[in-house]
């Protein structure tokens, strides 16, 4: 793969333990399984610890508003 094509954020299920998206027509919200993986993405960016999603049984990311 090209990663250097990719933009600065990449998630991978290798990294995420699984990704996923939850998308309307106005947002897209990304959850992952892996609560480290959340935990370190979160706080590496300044944000709070990612909160546990029961519907899609993993952690919140973010959230892009389109």
């Amino acid at each position: 793969m090209a990663y250097n094509k990719y933009p600065k954020i990449r998630i991978t299920n290798n990294q995420a333990g699984f990704v996923i998206l939850d998308t309307t027509e106005e947002h897209l919200k990304v959850y992952v399984k892996n609560f480290e993986f959340a935990k370190d993405f979160r706080a590496e960016r300044g944000w709070d610890a990612p909160q546990f999603n029961s519907t899609h049984q993993a952690y919140f990311l973010f959230m892009y508003n389109a």
